[in-house]
């Protein structure tokens, strides 16, 4: 076999090899029992914060979350003010993956995810409830920022509930332009 034939060989190979790996998705686990030092690479190493399992996913990737209730724990300055602010936490998303809720931690199929097992992510974050004033919760339970890179329909979101969000009232004389008075259980940036 000549050199140049071998060459051609070795590099479709490593092509198709290159190209099988960068299909691959990966599967994150998080359970509300979780240790927050685990990978969440199975149920049996799930974390227990969701927002660290959305930033080690790549493009592509699954995030299954058992039932339970989930809370902001990354603050995220969407208004540029550069001021900490802890309504500012929320579950930060800027890249194409899936999140699918309604497994109890033991399932091996997406098929097998169930409405019985209900997942809540709340914008409570002192975890106190208010009444009717939510003036302390999240302005945003869940921020998915498409201004880097486009969001686009490979984003999921499914068997989630989201609750407990609380955007500001705009004052009565001015337009809704301030970034946190919309989008209480969701805001959408970009693209």
């Amino acid at each position: 076999m000549s050199s140049q034939i071998m060459v051609t060989c070795l590099l479709t190979m490593f092509v198709i090899s290159f190209s099988r790996t960068g299909l691959t998705q990966t599967v994150w686990y998080v359970t509300e029992s979780g240790a927050g030092t685990t990978d969440g690479t199975s149920w049996t190493n799930a974390t227990n914060d969701l927002q660290e399992a959305i930033d080690s996913a790549k493009a592509g990737d699954q995030i299954w979350v058992a039932a339970g209730t989930y809370y902001p724990t990354a603050e995220f300055d969407a208004d540029g003010i550069g001021v900490s602010d802890n309504r500012e936490k929320t579950f930060y998303i800027n890249k194409n993956i899936k999140i699918y809720g309604g497994f109890n931690g033991v399932e091996t199929a997406l098929s097998q995810s169930s409405d019985a097992n209900i997942v809540i992510l709340s914008g409570d974050i002192d975890m106190v409830p208010e009444g009717e004033d939510y003036s302390e919760n999240s302005y945003h339970v869940l921020f998915i920022d498409g201004t880097t890179n486009p969001i686009d329909t490979s984003c999921r979101l499914e068997g989630l509930t989201i609750q407990l969000g609380r955007a500001l009232d705009p004052p009565a004389d001015v337009s809704n332009t301030y970034i946190h008075e919309k989008g209480a259980g969701v805001y959408l940036d970009g693209s």
